[in-house]
């Protein structure tokens, strides 16, 4: 009876001591939300010397080209959505979920000058799933702020050679 005992104790000992190396050793952690200013913050933006309406034609085509090739679902009034895009997203346990992003990308005329500069600010929403069969999920803790960068920088970058005459301003 006394073996059993041990034998016994020592595989639950074994378990738990492997359940707490498996935690200890990352898996899925929480994160404290954003407080709302820094979520507002975090969402790239600039200038550019274009009128608004021109400087939307421009990221409507920059964004149909190669690299990204992302269709457009809505456009309208200065504010274009995007299709999904994949991406490879976070490593969950053992295995990195799927993420796909799309961007709503915002233009609008500068206050000062709105025949001569826009403005232009980049949004993102994500989703991700763990494995192929399964569905997509709302990922709303997942921002990729790095990823609405690439996005503006690509549009600015279009906007500089469409306007030769003015590089993006700062």
């Amino acid at each position: 009876m006394n073996e059993i005992a041990i034998k016994w104790s020592g595989r639950v000992l074994g378990s738990v001591m492997g359940l707490a190396v498996l935690f200890a050793a990352g898996g899925c952690q929480w994160k404290q939300p954003a407080a709302p200013a820094e979520e507002i913050d975090r969402n790239p933006s600039g200038q550019v010397d274009i009128p608004a309406k021109q400087v939307a034609e421009i990221a409507r085509q920059a964004l149909a080209a190669p690299p990204m090739s992302m269709n457009l679902e809505t456009g309208q009034e200065g504010s274009l959505v995007t299709g999904w895009r994949e991406y490879p997203g976070d490593l969950h346990i053992i295995r990195r979920w799927t993420e796909r992003t799309r961007f709503k990308i915002v233009v609008f005329p500068d206050y000062a000058e709105p025949q001569a500069k826009s403005h232009i600010q980049v949004f993102d929403e994500t989703q991700e799933k763990p494995s192929d069969a399964q569905p997509w999920y709302p990922a709303p803790d997942r921002r990729r702020p790095e990823r609405s960068a690439e996005v503006l920088k690509l549009i600015r970058q279009q906007a500089a050679r469409g306007n030769p005459a003015t590089a993006p301003a700062k």
